[in-house]
């Protein structure tokens, strides 16, 4: 090392040392009472950004809560569809026979149960149900008429019949409450409306069930029916790969059925399994 000017040292290589640093003048007096003026700035902004920020913090992570209100789900309906069985119709006499009208037991109508789950925080009222045809099909009675007069059933939901029957929409009445994580069940009996040109024949309606609570509408599903009721298998064609007359068209209705989609009773299943596609013939014991 040697001695430069004004008493600083420098080595020969290519590093330079230096003696002296500046400092930084220190504060005396009065002047020491006052803030570091980067405190004095930074300090307020830090303070706002955390007042602002942790509100919005908060929200951000609360947000994936749920927001108050109903959350409806609806389990696959139960379907109840079997035989028809008929009873006297009390004060109703046929006028030619002079013998007791028949009408359908109420216990045999077809009924669909819909179940419902509220997975929301608040109760949720229900007012309505809609019903939407897909699609009607008439299986012809062949052989299977009335024996005398018959008397239309009532029901809690009467369907449409009538040939554009398909694509209407019903909507009846309903009035369910389930409450917040509650769940809750109901049921409904539905069938057509009566007509002369109906007796003996099988009407067979693929539709399409919601229910409504507010303004929001929550799909239950699809149902395959036959009204007024499933016929048993023993009346039904057994040589289904060569019918002959009406039997054909009996057929032809019921593999028409077999392709459609929806929830059936277990009675109904039994005679479309009978005759879906590929089957040749049914046996009375299936």
């Amino acid at each position: 090392m040697r001695a430069g000017l004004n008493g600083h040292r420098f080595s020969l290589g290519h590093n330079v040392e230096l003696n002296s640093v500046t400092e930084q003048p220190t504060r005396s007096g009065w002047r020491k009472l006052l803030p570091n003026v980067w405190v004095a700035v930074i300090a307020p902004i830090i303070v706002g950004l955390a007042i602002v920020g942790i509100p919005a913090l908060i929200s951000a992570l609360t947000s994936s809560e749920k927001k108050p209100g109903p959350e409806i789900e609806a389990a696959s309906p139960v379907v109840h569809n079997a035989e028809a069985v008929f009873e006297d119709a009390p004060d109703v006499t046929d006028p030619e026979t002079h013998e007791p009208a028949m009408r359908q037991s109420q216990a045999s109508k077809a009924q669909v149960e819909i179940r419902l789950q509220n997975n929301g925080n608040r109760q949720a009222y229900f007012a309505s149900g809609v019903i939407t045809v897909r699609k009607e099909i008439v299986m012809p009675p062949c052989g299977q008429g009335s024996g005398g007069l018959m008397v239309s059933g009532t029901y809690d939901v009467p369907l449409l019949r009538r040939r554009d029957a398909q694509g209407q929409t019903i909507e009846f009445p309903i009035n369910q409450v389930v409450d917040a994580d509650d769940s809750s069940r109901f049921a409904f009996r539905i069938g057509p409306e009566f007509s002369d040109e109906d007796v003996g024949q099988t009407l067979f309606y693929q539709l399409d069930i919601a229910v409504q609570h507010g303004n929001e509408t929550t799909g239950v599903g699809r149902v395959l029916l036959g009204f007024p009721g499933i016929s048993p298998l023993g009346i039904l064609p057994v040589d289904i790969a060569h019918p002959k007359g009406c039997d054909r068209e009996t057929v032809a209705a019921l593999r028409q059925v077999a392709r459609l989609r929806g929830v059936r009773s277990p009675e109904l299943q039994r005679v479309l399994d009978c005759f879906k596609e590929g089957t040749s013939e049914c046996s009375v014991s299936s």
